[in-house]
């Protein structure tokens, strides 16, 4: 039940309206599916005329390549046989030996390649000869032999493509044939029906497809198709196409192949059709392949397969106005026809079909039309009724309770269909709704302005033409423009630097423009102009929103100075880094060339020292002083490096700094030389003994000489570098000079920062100076840069310190008294050893050398010794293996046993000698050194 407050007479007036009203919607609508199903048939059945006559011009291609197959293979035998017999090659073809005779009637009937074996027959073919013997090499030479060659090609188009069944060279001299694929004579005998196999050969000469090949009938040495035949060998129908041969002497012959009517009609027969029929006709009009199917062993005529009602004059008439109109339909007793002749043979394809073959097609298409008719009528009648309860009534009642909800929110709400209820429940919810909405829009724009005013990225948006039309306070401390200065401003010219404002104009519009390249919302690093004037690298991205018909852009930018800052940072520590590995590297690589100079240099410097005490003659001692000293300055120059190159935590020990700073000159010697400077040492006498490590000590002095080369590098000469030391109350003071240009004064408060360098990429870490003032504060001084009228002038001061003491003099006589006694000496080097044990016996030992740890516990097992000389690395038994065996064997001993190693960047021989607490000497050695040893296994 509907309540309305609408007056009878307009329900009145709009009920006939509303019949009026359907009844006029539906009779147009009725007309119009009347003509569209006319029109719709019209153009349907063309449409399908169409699409069959497309499908057969596909149709007509795909049967193309048959014969465009045929014609390639044809042309490349051609053009192979001419190649050959104008280039032929020096030996004759190796199949000449299969020839045999074949006799007929006790006399020579000519000779085949039925001798081939079996295993042979399907990679050559049959030749049959009827002049001469072919196996002789001057019989039929190269004329044969490219027959007997021709095989090798024609076997691999057969082998591929299966619409070939023979393929064969008839010699213009009618004296011999070669076919492929290989068959025996007998059958080509058996198909003739004569007994001669020469007479049978004879009658192919007399074929079409020799005959039109040669000079009298094919002039202009073109292919030519034959007409169709049955073949003698039972393989059915076949149309052959063929091509003279010419080579420097004239017509030499024809080449051609058979082309399978069966597998031509399967291939048409395998086409997709949905009506109708395909022929492939020849230019006589005879059937070479029916969709249908042809009778076996036979070769119709197109015009006999049409029914009798046919009238053939039409017929003839169609087929040759379809043949002239490729492609085109041709209407005839009501059928249709349309041909596409090949292009690579005197073919036609005919595909015809009736015309009640296209209304059978078409009438599927047509029944949505008369179910629509049906569905109109029934549509005009249910409508009316269910537009007066359903809608017209409804629609009254609310269209009057919405008059009074306008004007009064309690107004009640009709009793309506249940469909209706929630309209005017809607209607009665929306102005509430509204409201609701209205007060929830203010709270997110109030949340969303809040949260672009907090964020830490500068937001700016535009309008279309990319004013500016806000600016949050991000944005104003990361530009330094008020807001209210840049409203309505163009942001690229506010902000962009002048140098990218049209790049960046140019991008954004190939990005509006454009489905690839960049894009709205990619991050993008340009740089910007503050208001003050300076530049800020940023990185922005630009995304675009659409509120109703205006457009606009917002701009999110970061701040990227603080990146690039790292960066940079860590590209130097990064180069740093890399510096540091290749020193690293090749400091590994040369202390291992160092260690092996040890074992030699010890042999040197012993046997020196020894020659210089035995020698009575003057200028013999003389040079085996010399000997020593430059022995003894390579040793020192080896000690420094692997001082240098050990990598293990700081060991203070008491050094002279005259001698630390001699072993870094002699280290970096060659270099100094080389670049034509001089080394002025100068040392006070009487310096204290210092508690240093010398070996970071010796590396602060390398790298302070390394820089001093490098800056005199190009410089006028004298090139000279001074060291000068001196002590001075608490500290010993050492000064580097070098007379170079000298540290200009902008960067003399930088030169100690980590990574700072003045030098190439790729000549300096930046690390040098800084690790050494690091390295010198370590030990309670400084290294600082002086104040200098020439060069540059580095100063290392470094404390006394507790216990500092100056060296006294070496006692050669106490070494060299020690109480007699016996030795073994342990070392795999046997000159090591011999010195070893020459020094021994030159302070009054006996001696014995063994030359591994397995060797002197054999000797210990029979012998008695006062102390043992034992080297650590050695093979069979090293000395831990020896030390350990001793513990267990003879621990009497391990009070009396000393180690000498060359090893010393070993991470094994360090732990080892703590673990044991025993005495060692480093190689090279003197002779004193080996006796001071001595005395101190004595002591223990």
């Amino acid at each position: 039940m509907v309540t309305t407050s609408a007056p009878p007479a307009a329900e009145s007036r709009l009920s006939r309206r509303t019949r009026w009203l359907m009844l006029g919607l539906t009779l147009p609508l009725l007309l119009v599916v009347l003509v569209l199903a006319t029109l719709q048939y019209r153009q349907q059945r063309a449409q399908v005329l169409r699409d069959l006559a497309g499908a057969a011009r596909g149709h007509g291609v795909t049967l193309n390549t048959v014969a465009k197959q045929a014609r390639d293979h044809v042309a490349q035998m051609r053009a192979w046989s001419e190649g050959y017999l104008s280039s032929p090659p020096g030996a004759p073809s190796r199949l000449r030996e299969y020839f045999s005779p074949r006799l007929h009637e006790e006399a020579l009937d000519g000779y085949t390649l039925d001798a081939v074996p079996p295993e042979q027959r399907d990679r050559v073919g049959q030749l049959l000869w009827f002049t001469g013997d072919p196996r002789q090499p001057a019989t039929g030479r190269v004329l044969l032999d490219q027959a007997l060659e021709f095989f090798g090609l024609v076997r691999l188009t057969h082998n591929v493509t299966p619409y070939f069944q023979w393929s064969y060279f008839f010699a213009a001299s009618r004296d011999f044939v070669a076919i492929y694929p290989w068959a025996p004579s007998a059958d080509v005998i058996k198909a003739s029906g004569t007994p001669s196999l020469r007479r049978s050969v004879k009658h192919w000469f007399d074929y079409e497809i020799f005959s039109a090949g040669t000079p009298q009938a094919n002039s202009a040495r073109q292919p030519y198709w034959t007409q169709p035949y049955i073949d003698a060998f039972g393989a059915g129908p076949m149309v052959s196409l063929g091509s003279p041969v010419y080579g420097q002497q004239g017509f030499a012959g024809i080449v051609g192949t058979d082309v399978k009517l069966v597998t031509l009609e399967a291939l048409v027969r395998e086409m997709p059709l949905e009506v109708g029929r395909l022929w492939v006709l020849d230019a006589g009009d005879r059937v070479l392949s029916d969709s249908a199917g042809s009778a076996p062993d036979t070769v119709g005529h197109f015009a006999a397969l049409w029914p009798a009602t046919v009238d053939r004059q039409a017929l003839g008439t169609a087929l040759a106005s379809a043949r002239a109109a490729p492609g085109q339909i041709q209407a005839m007793a009501r059928h249709t026809m349309v041909a596409h002749p090949l292009p690579d043979a005197p073919w036609t394809l005919v595909y015809a079909f009736h015309d009640a073959e296209i209304t059978r097609l078409l009438l599927p298409r047509f029944v949505p039309y008369g179910v629509i008719v049906a569905i109109l009528g029934l549509n005009f009648f249910v409508a009316l009724w269910l537009l007066r309860r359903e809608l017209i009534d409804p629609a009254l009642a609310l269209a009057s309770y919405i008059q009074r909800a306008s004007q009064d929110v309690a107004a009640a709400v009709p009793r309506l269909p249940r469909l209706w209820r929630p309209a005017a429940e809607a209607v009665a919810a929306s102005l509430a709704t509204q409201r609701e909405a209205t007060r929830r829009l203010q709270e997110s724009e109030a949340f969303k302005s809040a949260i672009v005013d907090n964020a830490h990225l500068a937001v700016i948006t535009m309008d279309e033409n990319w004013r500016v039309v806000e600016f949050n306070p991000a944005a104003e401390a990361m530009f330094g423009h008020r807001r209210e200065a840049v409203l309505q401003r163009d942001l690229v010219d506010l902000l962009l630097a002048s140098a990218q404002r049209e790049a960046y104009r140019d991008s954004v519009q190939r990005a509006l423009s454009a489905d690839s390249g960049p894009r709205l919302g990619d991050r993008r690093e340009v740089l910007a102009q503050c208001a003050d004037g300076t530049l800020l690298p940023i990185q922005m991205s630009v995304s675009i929103t659409r509120v109703a018909s205006a457009t606009y852009f917002t701009a999110f930018a970061a701040d990227l100075s603080a990146e690039k800052e790292a960066e940079r940072e860590i590209a130097s520590q990064r180069e740093a880094l890399r510096q540091s590995e290749k020193l690293s590297a090749m400091g590994a690589l040369l202390a291992g060339v160092a260690h092996e100079l040890n074992n030699p240099l010890a042999i040197l410097m012993g046997r020196s020292a020894l020659l210089e005490r035995k020698a009575s003659d003057p200028a013999v001692k003389a040079d085996a002083l010399k000997i020593h000293a430059a022995a003894d300055r390579c040793g020192r120059i080896v000690r420094t490096f692997l001082s240098m190159a050990r990598q293990r935590p700081a060991q203070r020990r008491f050094a002279q700094l005259g001698d630390i700073a001699a072993g870094a000159v002699d280290l970096v010697g060659y270099n100094l030389r080389s670049s034509g400077i001089e080394v002025e040492q100068r040392f006070d006498a009487g310096l204290p003994a210092l508690h240093i490590d010398a070996d970071q000590i010796g590396q602060v002095l390398v790298n302070l000489l390394v820089n001093a080369q490098q800056a005199l590098t190009g410089q006028p000469e004298p090139r000279r570098v001074t060291l000068h030391a001196s002590a001075s109350g608490e500290q010993v003071t050492l000064r580097v000079a070098d007379n170079g240009p000298g540290v200009s004064v902008d960067i003399r408060a930088r030169i100690f920062d980590p990574f700072f360098t003045t030098k190439p990429v790729g000549a300096g870490t930046g690390v040098g100076l800084s690790v050494s003032r690091a390295i010198v504060r370590e030990h309670g001084g400084d290294l600082r840069l002086l104040e200098s009228d020439a060069g540059a002038c580095f100063e290392i001061e470094l404390p006394l310190g507790a216990g500092s003491v100056a060296i006294a003099p070496h006692d050669e006589t106490q070494a060299r008294m020690l109480p007699a006694g016996h030795a073994l000496v342990v070392d795999d080097e046997a000159e090591v050893a011999q010195v070893l044990c020459d020094v021994l016996r030159s302070a009054g030992c006996t001696a014995v050398a063994v030359a591994s740890g397995r060797e002197a516990l054999a000797w210990l097992d029979g012998h008695e010794c006062s102390f043992i000389l034992c080297d650590i690395r050695m093979p069979d038994m090293d000395g831990p293996a020896l030390w350990r065996a001793l513990q267990e064997r003879h621990p009497r001993m391990l009070g009396h046993l000393a180690f000498i190693t060359g090893d010393t960047l070993s991470a094994s021989v360090a732990p080892f000698l703590h673990e044991t607490g025993l005495p060692s000497l480093d190689k090279p050695f003197t002779p004193e050194e080996v006796l001071e040893l001595v005395a101190r296994i004595e002591r223990l």
